[in-house]
């Protein structure tokens, strides 16, 4: 009820300069981080922007702190309601 998207920004970028896992039910530590910014796909001939992902341990941390972040409201906190 008290938090906003950019608070909840704050905890991901924290939590991965500590090397922790962006999503905050996630305990697991962060492994090598990619020193690149892009992510070329072969496969999909696609090139992908890696960057939010690198802070999270698994594809699944990352989407379950997206859908988090989408449940947030962005109102301010003064006109939320009780």
């Amino acid at each position: 009820k008290f938090i906003t998207p950019a608070h909840y920004s704050d905890v991901v970028d924290e939590r991965s300069i500590i090397k922790l896992c962006g999503y905050p039910l996630c305990q697991k530590k962060l492994g090598t981080i990619p020193k690149q910014k892009y992510k070329i796909s072969t496969k999909t001939n696609k090139v992908y922007d890696i960057t939010e992902r690198k802070s999270f341990c698994s594809n699944f941390c990352y989407r379950a702190s997206k859908f988090f972040e989408t449940q947030i409201p962005k109102t301010p906190v003064w006109v939320r309601e009780e």
